[in-house]
């Protein structure tokens, strides 16, 4: 796997800043031009990405069910720097605060988390691993923190666990409900939230364990993430739904609907002026990446090739997309 360097045109909107209350449930195609140039291809099909918090490297998992693998990349020049290779497919992969571990969740293996200082596996939380007290079954979802003091794992075993990062012990267990699809915390650290096949967005407290809301759309949800301001949650929901819904997280009131497909990953960027969706070919139509201005929720279709799996750089310039047949970045330009 290699990085190429190209150019191109899309389309999409400037925006304001994002409102601090959403009130419509229209959105439309934007034809408004601004120069959005890509970047990188990064050849072979890619699944989960990320960013390092330090905006030097970039991490994307193979699509492989046998044999994972996780390439990390510096991000100024699209070097190979490190290739580690997993127990099986890499379901989601997270970087620690300070840019020096990776955390993935191994289909196979449960819960990795390798040391970019070294290039070497650091520590590993099989499944069914008793004295850890670790899943049981494939691990879907992984995140950490903003202060690196706890991270959060969810589960086909039905349950969410959150972590100690310091001793990488099981502070708590907390009953999914269902298979857990994805779990972010909120920007404060104070929350977290969980995305379940059981048609719920859950929020919890993370210094308690506590279950505080439930919102439910009657639909199973594969994604769920809060704005950087922590005043909204956007979830995505699987093709049976094909929709996005925009969470008031105190109130836990439904917001705004917007049309996307079958909707695998959202995420806002840092600054909040945009929401990204990953979105593969559903009854409805054919997927792609929308990158949604968050002001007026207008659209732009960045790709139309399946994706699963979208990340923004820490900087907002960048945004990694990944599907079946290639990986793409583009950078934004405002």
């Amino acid at each position: 796997m290699k990085a190429v360097y190209y150019s191109f045109l899309v389309f999409f909107t400037a925006c304001a800043a994002a409102p601090s209350s959403y009130n419509s449930n229209n959105s439309s195609e934007s034809n408004a031009p601004i120069t959005c140039v890509p970047f990188q291809i990064i050849e072979d099909g890619g699944g989960a990405a990320a960013y390092s918090p330090d905006g030097t490297c970039f991490a994307i998992a193979e699509r492989s069910d046998d044999a994972g693998k996780i390439r990390v990349f510096e991000a100024a020049a699209g070097n190979l720097v490190h290739t580690f290779s997993a127990h099986g497919y890499q379901a989601e992969i997270c970087y620690s605060p300070n840019s020096q571990y990776i955390i993935s969740a191994d289909w196979g293996g449960g819960i990795l988390i390798w040391d970019l200082t070294t290039g070497e596996l650091y520590k590993s939380l099989s499944l069914g691993d008793e004295t850890a007290n670790a899943h049981t079954n494939s691990v879907r979802t992984v995140a950490c923190s903003p202060d690196g003091r706890f991270a959060a794992s969810g589960s086909n075993d039905y349950s969410i666990k959150i972590w100690d990062t310091s001793s990488w012990s099981v502070l708590f267990t907390l009953p999914g409900r269902s298979v857990v699809n994805q779990v972010n915390f909120s920007p404060d650290g104070k929350y977290l939230v969980s995305a379940g096949s059981d048609y719920a967005v859950r929020i919890w407290n993370v210094s308690n364990g506590k279950l505080l809301r439930t919102m439910n759309a009657k639909y199973p949800v594969n994604t769920a993430i809060y704005s950087p301001d922590g005043k909204y949650i956007a979830a995505g929901y699987d093709d049976s739904d094909n929709k996005i819904r925009i969470w008031d997280a105190t109130t836990g009131k439904l917001i705004y609907t917007l049309d996307s497909g079958r909707t695998w990953k959202v995420v806002y960027s840092p600054d909040g002026k945009y929401l990204a969706a990953a979105t593969t070919n559903s009854r409805s139509g054919k997927g792609g990446v929308k990158l949604y201005d968050t002001q007026n929720w207008d659209f732009v279709i960045l790709t139309d090739e399946d994706s699963q799996n979208v990340a923004f750089s820490p900087d907002g310039r960048f945004i990694i997309l990944t599907g079946p047949s290639i990986s793409k970045i583009y950078q934004i330009q405002k």
